[in-house]
């Protein structure tokens, strides 16, 4: 064989080799999977158009009975992972977490100035400082002891700023819900183009979340200054000095806590009046529970709570009934990943569907009706079952920081209230019940509709009992 045949038949060898290698890597590349299963995207649309603004968790919810616990969605080219399942969640935001944990790039949470919300951070330095200062103000859920500032109980000034800059963030954070979270470079033209009206809408509420974290800080500020107030953590962390470098974060962090614990509160708590007045015979139930417990003298509190498992269920299905938070905020995957025989890119935004999670027949029997018994086993006490866990304070290393205070006030609030008082349906003039419709908002914090309901002491007792305690908390 000549000198020009063995280079020949090295070159064909080499181009043999090359060729196998590329086949081989295209063979055994996870590329090659398919992604989850999912409605059909129109073409450079994808399923933008089939996502609704408003309450897009029942639509999941009907996809996932269609395509199964996972659904892949595409926005405009942006991939979008559906987890309508608890086990699902539990495999990849929890046991994966170091994949899972991430956040995805939503332009409009700066443009509105909601990027100092640890929850829509990415995951990195920055994240992990206001991580940290959270745990050490989570023993600090609301403005009493965040700021030292009692609420009024009309048209709170500082309350109406937090809902008004929730209710924003829930009209522009979902997938596919404006168009600048996919194109960024929207964001440089001016407002007064057609089309262009979201520039408004988030320099209005820069103003409101710029607001909702320098009046109350300064509030503090200014009575720590004062000497009326040394207590509140705000005024603990600025007597200490340690962070005298950095207001901005002691003002992000302190807003946030009061934003995250008073909206979510409040949904909660109006959930369970709602679901008291509808259901009289759990609410009896329960008050029969507290009295043989705590007695008739006393409110009930947190050291109460093991021997009270039919409130703690009554607690457990408010959450469950209607979550909180019907979707988790979005988590984005930080490299590719397979899961059960699916590929699932890097940077796909992934939602875990609460509500989905929360009302799946083959563990709720009857979904949609409001029954705590579903938590307890045949001998009264609380089910040990991991697929029955509380889902409303999320998954993985982005579960709430806040979650043993934010239990621990929702809990004692239902507990208190059951105790104390009857819930029951407001009757008209000729002394039918008026009927309450279940209705809920859309956005990302979901609250009861206004509905009328009628709250009374049970006995003078508990007329004489919530007297008393009011006349301590308040001096008078």
């Amino acid at each position: 064989m000549d000198s020009q045949s063995v280079r020949s038949l090295a070159l064909y060898s080499s181009a043999g080799l090359v060729v196998a290698y590329c086949v081989n890597k295209l063979l055994n590349s996870k590329t090659n999977l398919p992604y989850p299963p999912g409605p059909r995207p129109l073409p450079i649309l994808g399923n933008s158009r089939q996502i609704p603004a408003s309450s897009p968790w029942f639509t999941y919810h009907e996809w996932a009975q269609q395509y199964g616990p996972i659904v892949h969605l595409k926005a405009i080219g942006e991939h979008i992972l559906v987890i309508n399942s608890a086990k699902v969640a539990d495999d990849l935001l929890e046991k994966r977490s170091n994949i899972y944990s991430d956040r995805p790039d939503i332009p409009m949470i700066q443009l509105m100035g909601w990027d100092f919300n640890i929850g829509f951070m990415k995951y990195g330095d920055k994240w992990r400082k206001y991580r940290r200062l959270m745990h050490h103000l989570a023993a600090a859920i609301m403005m009493a002891s965040v700021y030292g500032y009692d609420i009024q109980p009309v048209n709170d000034s500082f309350v109406s700023l937090v809902r008004a800059a929730v209710e924003r963030l829930g009209e522009s954070v979902f997938p596919g819900a404006v168009a600048v979270n996919k194109f960024p470079w929207l964001r440089h033209f001016p407002g007064w183009l057609p089309g262009f009206g979201f520039q408004k809408f988030c320099a209005d509420t820069r103003v409101i979340n710029t607001r909702m974290k320098e009046v109350p800080y300064e509030f503090a500020k200014h009575n720590m200054l004062e000497g009326t107030d040394t207590t509140s953590v705000v005024a603990r962390i600025l007597i200490s000095g340690k962070h005298d470098d950095n207001v901005e974060l002691i003002q992000g962090v302190a807003g946030l806590a009061f934003a995250a614990g008073a909206d979510t509160t409040v949904s909660a708590i109006s959930t369970f009046f709602m679901a008291m007045a509808l259901y009289p015979e759990v609410q009896a139930k329960a008050q029969r529970e507290l009295t043989a417990v705590v007695g008739a003298h006393r409110l009930p509190e947190i050291s109460d709570r093991q021997r009270l498992p039919y409130v703690d269920a009554v607690y457990r299905e408010v959450l469950r009934w209607r979550p909180v938070l019907p979707l988790s905020v979005s988590h984005a995957t930080s490299k590719d990943d397979v899961y059960d025989g699916y590929f699932i890119p890097k940077g796909t935004q992934v939602v875990a569907n609460i509500w989905s999670m929360c009302h799946d027949e083959s563990i709720y029997a009857e979904p949609d009706k409001f029954k705590p018994e579903r938590f307890l086993d045949d001998d009264g006490g609380l089910v040990n079952d991991p697929r029955m866990n509380i889902l409303a304070y999320g998954h993985g290393r982005r579960i709430c920081v806040g979650r043993h205070m934010a239990d621990e006030t929702v809990w004692a609030v239902i507990a208190s209230v059951l105790h104390v008082y009857e819930i029951g349906k407001v009757k008209d003039l000729s002394g039918n019940d008026i009927d309450i419709v279940v209705r809920f908002s859309g956005g990302i914090v979901s609250h009861p509709e206004p509905f009328p309901c009628s709250i009374t002491p049970r006995s003078e007792n508990e007329k004489q009992l919530v007297e008393g305690t009011i006349a301590a908390v308040y001096d008078i």
